[in-house]
């Protein structure tokens, strides 16, 4: 089996990454139906039920306002962007 190296070992800087999972909804979904499915989920976080079922998987929850959320996946995308390049990753 072939030894396995991470991507900072192999020589790309800045390459870490952490896992995190969102939720998308189209582009044109009416901004009020975006906040209000936005404050259902911030209230189903909450839950007990949800708080342990996220805990006992070791999720810890991170909620963002959506503004916060399109900026995050807009430097994620940039970032990674970089990274697939520098390694001649192309698209398929």
């Amino acid at each position: 089996m072939p030894e396995l190296t991470t991507t900072l070992e192999a020589g790309y800087p800045n390459s870490d990454y952490t896992f995190w999972i969102g939720v998308f909804m189209p582009s044109q979904t009416p901004a009020n139906i975006v906040a209000k499915f936005h404050q259902e989920l911030q209230k189903a976080l909450q839950a007990p039920a949800v708080k342990d079922k996220l805990a006992a998987l070791g999720v810890e929850p991170m909620p963002l306002t959506t503004a916060e959320f399109n900026a995050q996946v807009k430097q994620e995308v940039a970032r990674y962007a970089t990274f697939a390049k520098a390694a001649g990753l192309k698209p398929n």
